[in-house]
């Protein structure tokens, strides 16, 4: 009886275990996986939808210049804002310096205003110049807030990116260690192995996790329309893989008992 108890209180040990691995692997490979973010922004259209937020903002904060759509467009580069954002990813998982260059479109308002007092025969007075001086720092603000999201969040984002980097590969390590050691522990008591009801066990709980949680991740309003899109393909390719290797496991552990029992008849 209490071979048994123990058994059974090692193997739900290992059955959680076992599932804490497999969503760690999971949720590594994608979050932490900076050509899968990459790659997941590129499939989502995240670039054009980023661009056309960036102009309609834009537009609007410039709407006493009077200027038409085609004009604000002429201020944004799409490769740039395609690079800057390449840039602020490369930043955060290399942990490495990020600056957003705006020289090129303050200069391009410059232009604008020129030719504008140019063609009326008049230089700007100080309260004009205060004005523009006010107007380009918003677009400044506009164009790095669009790109960077959180600008101040962003240091902190890069240290926690760094440090989970480098625990993950401990903290698996470590699971596989205690879940190879518990497998053989419960193998020793029961003088045979006994590695299906963790297999099965852990295979349930991440199609329990995929049933109960998918939906609640599938209808995600944070920010822009390009983040949140992109945001829930992530949690869309996160569960896909939850439900793939739950059916995975399952069926290993369902194999490997009918291999034991067709031992044991010979």
């Amino acid at each position: 009886m209490i071979k048994k108890i123990i058994t059974f209180i090692l193997e739900i040990l290992c059955s959680i275990l076992l599932f804490s691995l497999v969503l760690i692997f999971i949720i590594s490979s994608k979050v932490l996986n900076k050509d899968y973010i990459l790659s997941t922004l590129n499939k989502n259209d995240y670039y054009n939808l980023l661009y056309t937020d960036l102009i309609e903002k834009t537009e609007s904060n410039l709407i006493e210049l009077d200027l038409d759509n085609e004009t604000v467009k002429s201020l944004f580069d799409f490769n740039k804002v395609k690079q800057d954002v390449n840039s602020l990813i490369e930043g955060i998982y290399n942990n490495k310096n990020i600056v957003i260059d705006t020289s090129s479109i303050l200069n391009k308002i410059d232009s604008i205003i020129d030719k504008r007092f140019k063609d009326n025969n008049r230089i700007p007075t100080e309260e004009e110049n205060k004005n523009i001086n006010e107007l380009k720092l918003n677009v400044k603000n506009i164009y790095e807030s669009e790109i960077m999201i959180h600008k101040n969040m962003i240091p902190k984002i890069q240290k926690i990116v760094s440090l989970i980097n480098n625990i993950i590969p401990v903290i698996e390590i470590v699971l596989i260690v205690i879940i190879v050691v518990l497998l053989l522990v419960i193998s020793l008591i029961n003088n045979g192995v006994h590695i299906v009801k963790p297999l099965l066990t852990s295979g349930f709980l991440l199609i329990f996790m995929y049933i109960l949680f998918k939906s609640k991740f599938m209808n995600i309003l944070l920010l822009s329309d390009g983040f949140n899109k992109a945001l829930i393909a992530v949690f869309k390719d996160i569960f896909k893989s939850i439900i793939i290797y739950g059916i995975i496991l399952i069926i290993l552990a369902i194999s490997l008992n009918i291999l034991f029992k067709e031992n044991i008849k010979k």
